[in-house]
């Protein structure tokens, strides 16, 4: 790396592994409340992951934002993409009723990373936000992460033994209202993200 910047600055830095930059700058974006939001190597962009296994490179541009700007921006995704999750946990069992397994598989597995990004990110929002379980409004969140969970890990259990009408029940029945509670959390979050930024 012949060049180093961060926000439009050119950045001297002792460290020349790629992992050990992004770590520096990492820390010093935390000392001025921001994360590192994009990342290019001479121009193209990629995750931090693919930045650092990245072999060469000559230009190498940090862009960052505000945390309270990231956990905003979070929020929203996970606003607009939990009814998208709703829709295909009910799908899931549609298939399922319907005995198209390999189907209700596939699009399980895709519900299945979509939870488990809404769980994370909300998690990483109330972390960033100070915000714990024992807060009144948000302590349903963890109570309801831990039951997605579970069900997801038997849902698994059962597709792997055979069954489908339980799994089928399970979906339609409880995850929805669970998904209410997720969905809760995002609210109260985005109404603390105002008052809360570092």
């Amino acid at each position: 790396m012949e060049k180093i910047v961060l926000d439009g600055v050119d950045l001297a830095l002792d460290e020349v592994d790629k992992g050990e930059v992004y770590q520096k700058v990492s820390s010093i974006l935390a000392g001025q409340s921001r994360v590192v939001s994009s990342i290019l190597i001479d121009g193209v962009e990629m995750d931090p992951q693919a930045f650092v296994a990245t072999e060469g490179g000559s230009v190498v541009e940090f862009v960052s934002m505000e945390i309270g700007d990231l956990v905003v921006q979070s929020l929203l995704s996970a606003e607009k993409y939990i009814p998208k999750l709703r829709k295909g946990v009910v799908d899931v069992a549609d298939l399922l009723e319907q005995e198209k397994i390999d189907e209700a598989m596939a699009l399980s597995v895709q519900a299945m990373e979509g939870l488990d990004w809404v769980l994370s990110a909300v998690s990483r929002c109330a972390s960033l936000l100070g915000c714990s379980g024992k807060e009144k409004a948000f302590a349903g969140f963890e109570k309801a992460r831990g039951e997605l969970e579970a069900i997801m890990e038997s849902i698994v259990g059962s597709f792997e033994a055979g069954k489908t009408f339980k799994p089928a029940l399970v979906l339609r029945e409880e995850v929805p209202p669970l998904l209410d509670k997720v969905s809760d959390a995002v609210s109260y979050l985005r109404s603390q993200a105002g008052g809360r930024k570092h």
